[in-house]
C-alpha cells in the first residue's frame, strides 16, 4: 500500500480560464512518502455535470521531497489567504507548476553526485 504525505482533494476551484461562466475544477493531489507526483483535476460545468478525470501532472522520478518541502506546499495548497474568499485555479497552477520545477531541480542534483 502507499504511503502518501500528501493526499488533498481540493473542490470547487473557480476558474479564470476560457470555460463557460460558472465552471469550476476539482484538484486530486497525492505525493507519496517516495515523492512520486500524481495530480488529476476535473471539471464541474454548470448545471453540476463534471467531466472525466484526467492527469494534470505526473512525475514517478522516485525522488522524495524534503519534509520541510511537504509542510510548505501543504501550507500553500490549505491556507485560506487572510481576509478571507478563496484561492482559484491561478493559484493552485503555480503552485503545480512550482512542483515540477522543484522535482527538476531535485533530479539535477542527484546527477551532479
Amino acid at each position: 500500500m502507499t504511503e502518501y504525505v500528501i493526499d488533498l482533494v481540493l473542490k470547487r476551484i473557480p476558474l479564470k480560464i476560457y470555460l463557460p461562466c460558472h465552471t469550476r475544477e476539482n484538484l486530486f493531489i497525492k505525493i507519496d512518502k517516495n515523492g512520486n507526483v500524481n495530480i488529476k483535476q476535473q471539471y464541474i460545468h454548470p448545471g453540476g455535470e463534471h467531466s472525466k478525470i484526467w492527469d494534470y501532472l505526473i512525475i514517478n522520478d522516485n525522488i522524495s521531497i524534503p519534509s520541510y518541502t511537504i509542510n510548505m506546499l501543504i501550507n500553500l495548497f490549505i491556507k485560506v489567504p487572510d481576509g478571507g474568499g478563496e484561492f482559484d485555479h491561478d493559484h493552485y497552477a503555480v503552485i503545480i507548476q512550482s512542483i515540477k520545477c522543484l522535482k527538476e531541480d531535485f533530479a539535477k542534483a542527484i546527477d551532479l553526485l
